[in-house]
């Protein structure tokens, strides 16, 4: 090629995961020679020549216009990243971008457009390329499955049903999703349900999941024998023993039916199909696609093992043994390709090829890819929809920060159905379990109910901010009392004897939605040195913790329920709710989030602040707190988030001008005696103006 001549074109497909790939180099387009005559023999080339240059332009704009449009798209995604990583580093929830293929099913389109593809394929087959999946799969047979267009009666089933699923502590959402679900479509439920997990599912999470549904039985079964699966094995690196575990329903006996549901399931009408007849019930594996591959090893149509029904002969050491047996010679074999890429579910469909089987609409197990994709994300008369591929709940909102999974998937990400389903049903189910135990349990009048001054009835918040020092707490002897989290440290706990100690803090735990919740180092030995017992307040989600070490026991404890994912922050919904029955919202302290809504449910008509520093900012300020910062073992507020929050036109300040005029709206006096306080949106006083003694 001379230096002159133009640099060849790359010709470029889009694969089926959306991706460019160069395939071919397009000659290079040579500059036509002059044209001959009309009766040269050689005019035919000439104009075969240039109806190829022609074609050869077009096909250079076509592939332009196309690298275009994956440019725009990929800096559309980038700015996208780049957004959610900016929210993750702000601590906020980062929300899945709206699948972009929501849509219906037309069979038609998709068959003419496979049919094109076709030829292509079998020349590929010819000259011995391998195949991809798909394309093997379209040379084979395939299935559209069944959906019922009709709602079966509901019929409850009975204890004689089990139902078995497998979990850890980053499917808790997932599972309390599932059982919740499941209480939905039959409030009156008996049967049993076997959860096997890993050990992470601990003595507080088991606690928490009892409160929903009392007939739980929580497994942990023996694995041991997994190791012998070759380490290097795609199934044995990707999920481990714990994917297998559902095989245990194998090993459970004397019920009717055992129901095998994965934990990222949610039910949304009548199961009773799956307990109908004498065969296992099963049902088709389709989702992205619409259809569902034979598997030639197997010779039967896919099947997905996210819910199986066995009958309750077919269980029992035998049947186990079986299972085992098959996990073992197959796990980390290829054997199919239909059938290889999954993990338990390529051991079920080769361990029910040869027994009895039914296969059941699509209504009972629904991939969420399907969903979107083939019913415009419309889950009419569908039963079950399965969460398969990404999960929902992976968002701060949901899980601890030690549990968020890093997810590259390109797969299609549809999680509104999960999301409204579980924020609806766990809503009721923690207000509910919440305003029962508050009935019961929580305090109902002040402590002193003499707490009055000038005929009001006033208590006074004692912050930790380092202006305690300067702060004289005699001259509120006689009044109400609450104080925070670290102010056990106080070396005047005995003698100030606060009446409440809010633990307002949830890192005094361990964080949000943590599932091994936690006090601090050394912070329950210095609660209990202390001779005065005052009454704690913190989050409902936390009780199932403090009842497990039998706190209540020795403290009276009262909670407000305050708790994500249902907790916003007051500064972007511009209230304040004072009401301690319903969730509260965070105002970037526990003055504001949880003790404010206590002293107004006691009934105070007065709130004072002290020690309520809020100057973060200040020059010369030197310490946050009024003890030594080496003390302080709970995990902290970012250094610029905190900061940031309370400059004089932050966050803080709008919140607290927001519980002013909440409070004001109530008639509650709300006056700032910090002395050299950083609050400008709280009416200022002078402590010794309320002073009792």
């Amino acid at each position: 090629m001379s230096a002159n001549s133009p640099a060849p074109l790359p010709l470029i497909v889009r694969s089926e995961a959306g991706t460019l790939h160069i395939v071919a180099e397009a000659a290079p387009v040579k500059a036509p020679a002059a044209a001959p005559k009309a009766d040269d023999p050689g005019a035919e080339f000439f104009r075969r020549q240039r109806d190829e240059a022609r074609q050869q332009r077009e096909v250079a704009r076509q592939q332009r216009d196309e690298v275009r449009k994956q440019r725009d798209e990929l800096k559309s995604r980038i700015e996208m990243l780049e957004s959610q990583l900016a929210s993750a580093a702000r601590g906020e929830s980062v929300k899945a971008p709206p699948p972009r293929d929501i849509g219906e099913l037309d069979v038609f389109a998709l068959e003419a457009d496979r049919a094109a593809r076709l030829p292509d394929i079998r020349s590929k087959q010819a000259r011995g390329l391998p195949l991809a999946i798909r394309e093997a799969e379209l040379l084979g047979e395939r299935l559209i499955p069944p959906m019922r267009r009709a709602a079966r009666p509901r019929q409850t089933p009975g204890p004689d049903i089990a139902f078995l699923t497998v979990a850890n502590a980053k499917f808790l959402p997932g599972l309390e999703g599932l059982i919740l679900s499941l209480l939905r479509v039959y409030p009156d439920l008996t049967s049993p349900i076997h959860i096997c997990h890993d050990g992470t599912l601990n003595s507080f999470v088991q606690t928490r999941l009892r409160s929903f549904y009392a007939n739980l039985i929580f497994l942990e079964p023996n694995m041991d024998w997994f190791e012998q699966v070759p380490a290097m094995s795609d199934n044995h690196k990707r999920i481990g023993k714990l994917g297998y575990m559902n095989m245990e329903g194998l090993a459970l006996t004397g019920f009717k039916r055992v129901i095998l549901l994965d934990s990222d399931i949610l039910i949304l009408d009548d199961l009773s199909e799956l307990w109908d007849g004498d065969d296992y019930n099963i049902c088709y594996d389709c989702g992205d696609r619409e259809y569902v591959a034979r598997s030639a090893f197997t010779g039967d149509w896919v099947f997905n093992s996210g819910v199986i029904s066995i009958p309750g002969d077919r269980t029992g050491p035998q049947a186990y043994a079986e299972f085992r047996d098959a996990v073992l010679a197959h796990a980390s074999a290829e054997v199919c390709p239909a059938i290889d890429r999954f993990s338990d579910q390529k051991i079920w469909n080769i361990y029910l090829r040869d027994k009895p089987k039914r296969y059941l609409p699509l209504n009972y197990n629904c991939n969420v890819k399907y969903l979107a994709k083939f019913l415009n994300g419309q889950p009419d008369g569908i039963s079950v929809i399965h969460f398969a591929g990404p999960k929902p709940w992976n968002s701060r909102l949901y899980v601890a920060a030690d549990h968020l999974q890093p997810s590259a998937s390109k797969a299609l990400q549809f999680p509104k159905p999960w999301v409204d389903a579980y924020r609806d049903m766990m809503f009721h189910t923690r207000v509910e379990s919440y305003r029962d135990h508050a009935k019961a349990h929580r305090r109902a009048v002040p402590v002193r109910l003499d707490s009055t001054v000038e005929g009001r009835r006033t208590c006074v918040m004692i912050g930790n901010g380092p202006s305690m020092a300067q702060t004289d707490l005699t001259l509120v002897e006689g009044l109400e009392k609450f104080a925070f989290n670290w102010f056990v440290l106080h070396e005047g706990f005995d003698v100030v004897r606060p009446d409440h100690l809010v633990l307002g803090s949830h890192m005094l735990f361990g964080g949000w939605s943590t599932t091994e919740p936690c006090f601090p180092a050394g912070y329950l030995d210095k609660l209990r040195a202390h001779k005065h017992r005052p009454a704690l307040w913190t989050s409902f989600y936390f009780r199932e913790y403090l009842e497990s070490i039998n706190l209540h026991q020795e403290f009276e404890i009262n909670y407000g329920l305050f708790e994500k994912p249902f907790k916003r922050f007051i500064d972007r919904v511009g209230r304040f709710n004072a009401d301690i029955d319903t969730f509260l919202d965070d105002g970037r302290t526990g003055v504001i989030s949880l003790a404010i809504p206590a002293a107004v449910k006691l009934g105070f008509e007065r709130i004072l602040l002290v020690g309520c520093d809020s100057n973060y900012n200040q020059a010369g300020t030197t310490s946050k707190y009024f003890y030594d910062m080496s003390q302080h073992t709970s995990a902290e507020t970012r250094e610029d988030s905190l900061t940031s929050t309370w400059t004089e036109e932050g966050r803080g300040q709008f919140v607290y001008k927001l519980v002013t005029e909440e409070l004001t709206a109530r008639g509650i006096e709300f006056i700032d005696c910090t002395v050299g306080g950083a609050l400008q949106t709280v009416p200022k006083g002078k402590l010794q103006d309320y002073s009792t003694t």
